[in-house]
């Protein structure tokens, strides 16, 4: 019958299976600590890996291990920049280990112990977006006894992923594999997370843009109403210009303006003298 042992016994004890934690009960008698008998109900391990919007990613494993092993544990993968920690899980022992990848460094869902490169990610990074790709066939039981339950996988992404095969998905950022014996578990995703500063750089780029643009228009538009109503001034001082400077047409002078009252008198008088002696002519060519 195919027993279970927890996966952190690699350097201990030699008996970690990286990628199943599964050992046949052949094992040999000689090395008692290889035999490590779980429980008819021990929970798989669990691997949990989050990737966080600014392209830092935190990876935990959780191994149900006994307790006994726990310090030299510790002491062991301390070292190897994990944050090692006793938890209770439901009741069950177990040791919880958590490392942080800075945004330059691999992303990856590597076992403890196990190379980065077997199980890191694809990053391709973009102007305005990353993408990370990941193919995985690391996780092939297909040896093992059909059914057995090894480890839970979980991808926590800040955006739903545009592929993933999951067989279980929690909202729109869990993703959930359950690795099982007798299956080949194969884990495939393809994520997209935009890249916030970048855009927020280019909104600002684009506001700074839509307001320049506005500012020349209104400030054209400013400058024609200002050149309009010069104009409009212009044309009204000539035309005041001209109506004080010139006759207009249809005017006639007053003859009588600057003269006075003895003098018009005198001219009237005279018109009618000249309108009196042209009168007597005409009489006398009558006749």
């Amino acid at each position: 019958m195919m027993k279970k042992i927890a996966i952190f016994m690699t350097a201990l004890v030699a008996m970690l299976a990286l990628t199943s934690g599964v050992f046949a009960d052949e094992a040999p008698a000689a090395q008692p600590s290889q035999q490590l008998e779980q429980p008819a109900a021990q929970p798989a391990d669990l691997l949990k890996l989050k990737i966080n919007f600014n392209g830092t990613s935190e990876l935990t494993y959780t191994g149900f291990v006994e307790e006994k092993y726990h310090e030299q544990l510790k002491t062991q993968y301390e070292p190897l920049g994990y944050t090692v920690t006793a938890v209770d899980v439901n009741g069950a022992k177990a040791l919880e280990l958590k490392k942080i990848a800075k945004k330059n460094e691999v992303t990856t869902f590597s076992l403890p112990g196990s190379e980065p490169d077997d199980y890191k990610f694809l990053k391709i990074k973009g102007l305005l977006s990353d993408t990370y790709i990941v193919s995985s066939t690391r996780f092939d039981m297909r040896q093992y006894p059909v059914q057995q339950e090894i480890l839970k996988l979980t991808f926590e992404t800040p955006v739903k992923p545009k592929y993933s095969n999951a067989p279980e998905q929690k909202g729109a950022n869990l993703s959930i594999w359950s690795i099982k014996g007798g299956e080949a578990n194969p884990v495939d995703m393809v994520l997209v997370v935009p890249n916030l500063i970048n855009l927020a750089i280019l909104l600002i780029i684009v506001l700074l843009a839509i307001f320049i643009i506005f500012a020349v228009i209104a400030s054209n538009k400013k400058k024609r109403q200002e050149q309009a109503l010069s104009d409009m001034s212009s044309f009204d001082d000539v035309d005041i210009i001209s109506v004080d400077s010139e006759q207009t047409e249809g005017d006639v002078e007053d003859p009588f303006e600057e003269m006075s009252i003895e003098e018009i008198t005198a001219d009237i008088d005279e018109e009618v003298e000249e309108i009196e002696k042209v009168e007597e002519i005409d009489t006398k060519e009558d006749k």
